[in-house]
C-alpha cells in the first residue's frame, strides 16, 4: 500500500534530491568523498545554513501554498480543469483529494512514449557497447558509436514516422548545407536562426507550403500511394519537426563558435538530429555535449568532458 506524502514534503524531497543526484556533484562526490565536501565546498558551512532555511521555506511553504491557490483558481475553468485527473497521484494536498497535473505536452508525451523508448535506450546502450567492444583499437572505433546510434535513430524515426522521415532527412540535409559553408562568418547565426524560424511556420497547416509535400507533387502520380495514411507510421513526421530544428540549431551555433571544424560533419549531424532515445519527448541535448560522449565512449573511459558517465 503507497502512503501519501503530504505536498509539502514532497516538493522539499524532490527539490534535494534532484539536487544530490545531480550528474556532476555525484561525480565530484565519487572523486573526493566526504573529505571533499567537507573541507573543499561550502555545502556545510554556516553560510549556506542560512541558505538551507531558506529554501525549506520556499520549496516546503510558499511553492506549495502558491500551487494549491493555482490549482483552486484551476477548478473554475473548464479548459484548466480537464487537465487534472483524479486518484492519480500520491500526492496529499491536505482536503483528501489527489491530482496530476496533466497539462505539460511535453510530459504527457514522455508519459505515453515509456513503452517504446525504454526498450529502445537500454537495446541501443547495449549495441554501442557490443560494437565498441568489437571495434577495438582500429581506426575506425571513433565513428562507430556515431554510426551505429545514427542507424538505429534511423530506423526508429522510421517506425515511428513510416515514410515521413524521408521529409526529415531532407530537412536536415538542407539545413546542414549552409549551416557548415557559413561556419565562422557574420552570417552564420542570422542565417541558422532565420532558417529555423521559416522551417517552424512552415509545417503549421495553416500555411500552403506543406500542403504542398507530398510524394505526389514530388515524385509524381506513381508514388501517390506512399501519400496514404498507412505508410507514415504511429504519428505525422511534422510532430518531430520542432525537436529536430532545436538540434539542428544546436549543431550551426556550435560549429559557428568551434575553433576546429573538422569534427562537425554530416554524419554526426544526423546522429544527434535523430538520436533515439530522445527523438519522441526530449529533452534536447546540444550537440558538442553529445559528440563529446560520443568520443568518450568510443575511447572507452565512459567519461565525458565533464566527468559524467557517459
Amino acid at each position: 500500500m503507497a502512503f501519501p506524502l503530504s505536498v509539502n514534503g514532497f516538493l522539499t524531497v524532490y527539490y534535494f534530491s534532484h539536487f544530490l543526484l545531480e550528474e556532476r556533484f555525484l561525480a565530484a562526490c565519487r572523486a573526493g568523498g566526504l573529505r571533499w565536501l567537507w573541507r573543499d565546498t561550502r555545502f556545510l558551512t554556516v553560510e549556506f545554513c542560512f541558505y538551507y532555511i531558506a529554501l525549506l521555506v520556499l520549496w516546503g511553504r510558499w511553492m506549495p501554498e502558491a500551487a494549491m491557490e493555482m490549482r483552486s483558481m484551476c477548478e473554475t475553468e473548464f479548459d484548466c480543469s480537464r487537465y487534472l485527473l483524479r486518484r492519480v497521484w500520491p500526492i496529499d494536498f491536505g482536503d483528501g483529494r489527489k491530482f496530476r497535473d496533466n497539462g505539460d505536452i511535453q510530459w504527457r508525451e514522455f508519459r505515453n512514449s515509456l513503452d517504446i523508448f525504454v526498450p529502445v535506450a537500454a537495446a541501443l546502450a547495449l549495441l554501442v557497447r557490443a560494437v565498441i567492444w568489437l571495434a577495438g583499437r582500429r581506426r575506425f572505433a571513433k565513428i562507430v558509436p556515431v554510426i551505429t546510434r545514427l542507424m538505429v535513430g534511423l530506423a526508429f524515426a522510421g517506425y515511428i514516422h513510416g515514410v515521413g522521415i524521408l521529409f526529415l532527412l531532407m530537412l536536415a540535409t538542407l539545413y546542414f548545407i549552409p549551416a557548415r559553408c557559413l561556419a565562422g562568418t557574420r552570417l552564420a547565426m542570422p542565417a541558422a536562426w532565420t532558417l529555423a524560424v521559416i522551417v517552424i511556420l512552415a509545417k503549421d497547416d495553416r500555411f500552403p507550403f506543406v500542403q504542398q509535400l507530398r510524394f505526389r507533387r514530388i515524385l509524381g502520380k506513381d508514388f501517390e500511394f506512399l501519400d496514404q495514411s498507412t505508410y507514415h507510421g504511429m504519428y505525422e513526421w511534422k510532430e518531430s519537426v520542432n525537436l529536430v530544428i532545436l538540434r539542428l540549431l544546436s549543431f550551426a551555433l556550435d560549429c559557428h563558435t568551434a575553433e576546429q571544424r573538422s569534427g562537425y560533419t554530416f554524419t554526426r549531424c544526423l546522429s544527434h538530429s535523430f538520436y533515439a532515445p530522445l527523438w519522441l519527448a526530449g529533452p534536447t541535448i546540444c550537440f558538442d555535449d553529445y559528440n563529446s560522449q560520443c568520443l568518450a565512449a568510443s575511447s572507452g573511459t565512459g567519461r565525458s568532458d565533464s566527468g559524467a558517465r557517459v
